[in-house]
C-alpha cells in the first residue's frame, strides 16, 4: 500500500500522545481512509464529480429561493447559502436534490 506523505497536518497527528495500542489502530485507521475512501480508485471519489452537481444545483436553487433557508438574512447572502448546503448530511442533500429536481412521480422508486 502507499504510504501518506508527511505534511504539517500528519506532522502535528504524529505529535499527539496516545496510548501506543490507540495510536497503532488510529495509524492503522488513517491508512485505510487514504488507502480505500481519499484514493483516486476508491468508489468515493469516482462520484466525486456528481456530488460536485448536486452541491452547484442545491446552490444555484438555493440562491433564488433563500425564503426556504431557515435563518437567512439578506446581509449574508451567498456565504449563508454556502453554509446551509455545508451543513446538510449527504443523505439529506440527496433527498433535497430529489425533492427539487425530480419529478414526484420518479421519487417513489
Amino acid at each position: 500500500s502507499t504510504r501518506v506523505r508527511s505534511s504539517a497536518a500528519s506532522d502535528v497527528y504524529k505529535r499527539q500522545k496516545m496510548p501506543p495500542a490507540i495510536q497503532t489502530i488510529m495509524d492503522e485507521l488513517r491508512q485505510f481512509m487514504f488507502d480505500n475512501i481519499y484514493s483516486s480508485h476508491s468508489l468515493a471519489k469516482k462520484e466525486e464529480k456528481k456530488a460536485e452537481r448536486i452541491v452547484e444545483m442545491l446552490f444555484g436553487y438555493y440562491i433564488k429561493h433563500t425564503d426556504e433557508i431557515p435563518h437567512y438574512t439578506a446581509e449574508e447572502g451567498e456565504q449563508a447559502v454556502g453554509d446551509y448546503i455545508a451543513g446538510m448530511t449527504d443523505v439529506y442533500a440527496i433527498n433535497e436534490f430529489k425533492r427539487i429536481f425530480l419529478p414526484d412521480a420518479w421519487n417513489k422508486y
